[in-house]
């Protein structure tokens, strides 16, 4: 439906008009604004149809203000590497939902800002950091295992970091680069 409706427009708009077609132009015109304002709102409902059958909405914290999403409603909403995410964009999916998941590391990479002023007034300290600084393991659960690295490298960062709690799971514990498949016996790939 929304395809022909994109296709009677295009009709219209692509017409030449003849010296007598041109007193018709105002009501071509009359009828490209409406066929427009119909097709914006089949596209609309379509958008709405989507989001209000879909079990899972993934967006950014920003897109979440879009039109199609800000008026949903949500059972829970999951903040992924809400450590890097600036606290002001966190809040536009936050006041949508009655149930908040953050999910991150205070440990990594603080939010991008690039201002001086801004840095200055506060704006690298995320929301999920304030959250751990205040809260530590009354709201925060550490995900204990990694998946990443071989022990020798995961210890460091475990104690510096971590306060020793971080583990590796066996399957990257002592896995060396000469597991991998093509890479040759060498020193700095046996150790």
């Amino acid at each position: 439906e929304i395809a022909s409706t994109y296709k009677k427009i295009q009709k219209l708009s692509g017409r030449r008009l003849k010296e007598a077609e041109r007193r018709e132009r105002g009501k071509l015109r009359d009828e490209a604004k409406l066929l427009r304002k119909e097709l914006r709102a089949k596209e609309e409902k379509a958008v709405r149809d989507v989001v209000d059958g879909a079990n899972v909405v993934v967006c950014t914290n920003v897109k979440a203000r879009d039109w199609y999403i800000r008026h949903a409603t949500f059972d829970a909403v999951v903040l992924d590497e809400a450590a890097q995410a600036l606290e002001a964009s966190c809040w536009v999916p936050i006041l949508q939902t009655p149930k908040v998941v953050l999910a991150g590391d205070p440990f990594q990479l603080p939010p991008t800002v690039l201002s001086p002023e801004a840095a200055a007034g506060g704006l690298t300290v995320s929301l999920f950091e304030r959250l751990h600084t205040k809260f530590k393991d009354r709201v925060c659960q550490l995900l204990d295992i990694q998946h990443r690295m071989h022990e020798s490298i995961s210890r460091w960062s475990s104690t510096e970091f971590y306060e020793g709690r971080l583990r590796c799971h066996e399957t990257v514990a002592h896995h060396l680069l000469v597991d991998l498949e093509g890479v040759e016996e060498a020193e700095e790939t046996t150790t």
